[in-house]
């Protein structure tokens, strides 16, 4: 759904490893995907009722999920907004669709966020996102606004923040030391146990809040 795109603003594509490809399908048409997967040689590995997703494989080295729901929304207002990036598509070269910049940056981002606050996030994740932050044409006060909408502009800061220490020298303090040591614990992926959940470092600009947030 983003990795192609994502792919495309690093040095060289390859550089920018990927271990499968996501794609959204109406739940209306699984069966058919289903079938001309089967029919090119791909197994189910996978299928989660709760998530509504299927994870095929196929060798030597073919991940595919499949995805019949928007990523895990906690609130109405977290599906608003995730609806709002992954379903208006603008189209590109032929009958291809892509994400805006702004939408494929907030995506990314808001899928950075799920994963750090419940399974985990690795350095991969703030990777992607700081070459967006640098890369695309982006409106930042636009961005921080939608993203104060899902109460999220907070933590956008302390990413961003992070990703200037790791990825572009700047200096660091005690909570972005903290905060990457939560990141690089995860390796480049991110393990799950190492998550805002237990290591409140990023919902706040104050220290002093909440612990140490």
């Amino acid at each position: 759904m983003k990795g192609t795109q994502i792919q495309k603003h690093y040095p060289k594509s390859m550089v920018r490893i990927t271990t499968d490809s996501d794609f959204y399908v109406d739940e209306k048409n699984i069966e058919v995907v289903k079938k001309i997967l089967d029919n090119f040689g791909f197994e189910l590995l996978e299928y989660s009722a709760e998530e509504k997703s299927y994870e095929y494989t196929k060798q030597p080295r073919y991940n595919i999920e499949i995805h019949c729901q928007l990523d895990n929304a906690d609130k109405p207002d977290e599906l608003d907004f995730l609806s709002s990036l992954l379903l208006n598509p603008i189209k590109d070269e032929g009958s291809r669709l892509k994400f805006s910049d702004e939408d494929l940056y907030l995506q990314v981002f808001f899928h950075l966020y799920k994963h750090f606050s419940h399974s985990g996030a690795g350095i991969k994740m703030f990777l992607d996102n700081f070459v967006l932050s640098r890369k695309l044409t982006l409106d930042t006060e636009r961005i921080t606004e939608r993203l104060k909408g899902v109460g999220l502009d907070k933590f956008h800061s302390s990413v961003l923040r992070l990703c200037d220490v790791l990825f572009d020298g700047a200096k660091s303090d005690a909570v972005t030391d903290r905060f990457a040591e939560a990141v690089i614990s995860g390796g480049a992926f991110g393990v799950e146990g190492i998550n805002i959940g237990q290591n409140k470092i990023a919902s706040s600009d104050n220290p002093e809040e909440k612990g140490g947030a």
